[in-house]
């Protein structure tokens, strides 16, 4: 009868432990623009996706990477290759708010010269992936999206996402894709 107490206490005990672990576990709720846009950014161009924290609590640490895949003809054959493409900021200390990545379009970056049509031959896709620390429960957390050419909208610029009420800004979750026309730097 002891024995039987003793596993059946340390059964409940297991099992609590391992329900409570699971469900525990931060969820990140980010939520990403339907587009990535190519946009006059300073004196060139620039590759921009927008992306937030839909939850209450902050993201710390974060840290984003972007990576352009598509089709190249190698040899003869189609292979897919994959590009890191620099961000202007890799790196925030926290994630409160929403923040807008950029790939400055140098003469360097892979997506120099490019058009709608190249993308769409090539099969291209930017995959971008986020990493951070859940402050409240202090777990790693991370999130990625995927971004195929047909999402990939040239000659177009965020609108704002951020307007001020009763002397506080206020940020607007639901203008997360709005963008409109804008004229790309020569």
């Amino acid at each position: 009868s002891s024995i039987e107490a003793l596993l059946g206490l340390m059964f409940f005990a297991i099992l609590t432990g391992l329900l409570y672990g699971r469900f525990s576990r931060p969820n990140p709720i980010i939520i990403y623009s339907n587009n990535a846009l190519i946009s006059p950014y300073l004196d060139i161009n620039g590759l921009m996706l927008r992306l937030s924290n839909e939850r209450n609590n902050q993201i710390i640490n974060v840290s984003a990477t972007m990576v352009l895949s598509r089709n190249e003809l190698v040899d003869g054959q189609i292979k897919r290759k994959y590009y890191p493409l620099d961000l202007e900021r890799d790196t925030v200390k926290y994630l409160a708010m929403s923040w807008t990545l950029v790939h400055p379009i140098t003469e360097n970056s892979v997506l120099y010269n490019e058009t709608l049509e190249s993308l769409h031959e090539s099969d291209t896709e930017i995959l971008v992936t986020i990493e951070g620390i859940d402050e409240t429960l202090s777990d790693p957390i991370h999130s990625r999206k995927s971004y195929l050419y047909p999402q990939i909208v040239i000659g177009a610029g965020f609108l704002p996402i951020m307007h001020e009420e009763n002397d506080y800004y206020v940020l607007d979750l639901k203008k997360i894709n709005a963008f409109e026309p804008r004229i790309l730097n020569a």
